[in-house]
């Protein structure tokens, strides 16, 4: 794999011309006329006016488009995909509830640990250890 600029140089030295486009996901909020809002058939364009609030710098894109030629090529517009935010919205959702699992597992751990150290510091656990040896010896064996 190159990265951005190692990508470019290689083209350029092949082809006349090269045009880069740049594809990056982005949380889009749209407003629409009710025609508009109904649309989804995917071939349709939405005639809307696009703002954007966030940038991404040229090699951090999601995937770089290389158009190139030997010159004169056709012009290649921006185009835009809307989709819904339900996956964004689930993938936090699990996301969430993973993080709360991760927390309850290591304060269980914690709690395991910490118990485990107090218990091997006691007198009794100290005085019994020869006698868990041969316990050792049988699990080893298995």
């Amino acid at each position: 794999e190159f990265d951005h600029d190692e990508f470019v140089a290689l083209l350029e030295q092949r082809f006349a011309e090269v045009r880069l486009l740049f594809q990056h996901n982005w949380l889009t909020s749209a407003v629409l006329d009710e025609g508009a809002l109904a649309q989804a058939d995917g071939t349709s364009a939405v005639p809307v006016e696009l703002t954007k609030v966030a940038a991404v710098a040229p090699g951090e894109e999601l995937y770089l488009v290389a158009v190139c030629g030997d010159g004169n090529e056709a012009s290649i517009e921006p185009v835009g995909v809307v989709a819904g935010t339900d996956e964004a919205h689930e993938l936090a959702r699990r996301l969430g509830e993973a993080e709360k699992t991760a927390a309850h597992w290591h304060e269980a751990y914690q709690e395991a640990r910490a118990m485990a150290q107090w218990m091997a510091s006691t007198y009794s656990w100290r005085a019994t250890k020869p006698l868990r040896f041969p316990a050792r010896l049988r699990r080893r064996g298995k």
